[in-house]
């Protein structure tokens, strides 16, 4: 069965209190719910998410002491990709097995271990679909995708574009792949409803996975893309998926691992 697990914040703007039981983070989990922790109550994101209905938990993040001790920003700026280094995820769940934080929170610390046991599910800020986990090499954290027979694998991240003149540069190390192995990168609506690939995505992006040299820096340069210019102009000031695609033989396991992402603007 396809798992999506999506990780939201309350306001568009991420933003820590001073503790950590304030400032809840509200996760989808599609499937089963748990009590006694899970509402059946919509929840609806602001900012228009389409994620309007499900099973949703709610579990405080770390507090504000413990991200400025960890050198992690506690502000989130809209108009670029957040941690995607993977630094706060890193650090995150290093302290999480290491009893660090919800020391005073036994339950919570529980339920987030349970979590981040989970081979297939990364955290906030991001957005998965398939096979996507925070994994570590030479001490660094990455994302890796491994495609899946029951479907698509995803990462992707909300933003708010500041301009079409907008790039993205990241890093990819092949762990496995075979000929017609791809990674696509694309924009997308937020969770479209009922809209055909044309109107509710625009492809970048396509990356040939055999015989690339890992790590390779890659980049793409949103403005040369007519597609995602009109795109733009047709959601001025929304937030968008910027979305990396795992494409590859089902019954064939490509690996791969991203790092590094970076927006930035002319």
């Amino acid at each position: 069965m396809k798992k999506i697990v999506v990780f939201v914040f309350l306001s568009f703007l991420l933003s820590f209190g001073a503790d950590s039981a304030e400032n809840p983070v509200v996760i989808k989990i599609q499937g089963k719910p748990r009590p006694p922790q899970v509402s059946t109550e919509p929840v609806v994101e602001e900012q228009g998410s389409m994620m309007s209905q499900g099973y949703f938990a709610v579990l405080p993040m770390p507090s504000q002491t413990w991200l400025r001790k960890q050198g992690i920003s506690v502000e989130r700026d809209p108009f670029f990709i957040y941690d995607g280094d993977f630094t706060f995820l890193g650090k995150w769940r290093r302290a999480l097995f290491a009893r660090e934080i919800y020391t005073d929170m036994p339950e919570i610390l529980k339920e987030w271990q349970a979590l981040a046991q989970e081979a297939e599910e990364l955290p906030f800020p991001w957005e998965t679909m398939g096979s996507v986990r925070l994994v570590y090499q030479n001490g660094n954290a990455l994302a890796e995708l491994k495609n899946r027979e029951d479907g698509e694998t995803s990462l992707s991240q909300k933003i708010v574009f500041k301009n079409k003149d907008a790039s993205l540069e990241f890093d990819l190390y092949v762990i496995s792949e075979f000929l017609g192995d791809v990674l696509e990168v694309l924009v997308a609506e937020p969770f479209a409803v009922n809209a055909t690939a044309s109107t509710s995505e625009v492809l970048l992006a396509s990356f040939k996975l055999v015989n690339r040299t890992s790590p390779t820096n890659l980049s793409v340069n949103f403005a040369t893309n007519e597609s995602f210019v009109d795109f733009l102009k047709k959601n001025p000031r929304r937030p968008i998926r910027v979305v990396f695609r795992l494409k590859g033989d089902a019954k064939k396991t490509t690996t791969i691992q991203l790092d590094n992402i970076v927006i930035s603007y002319r």
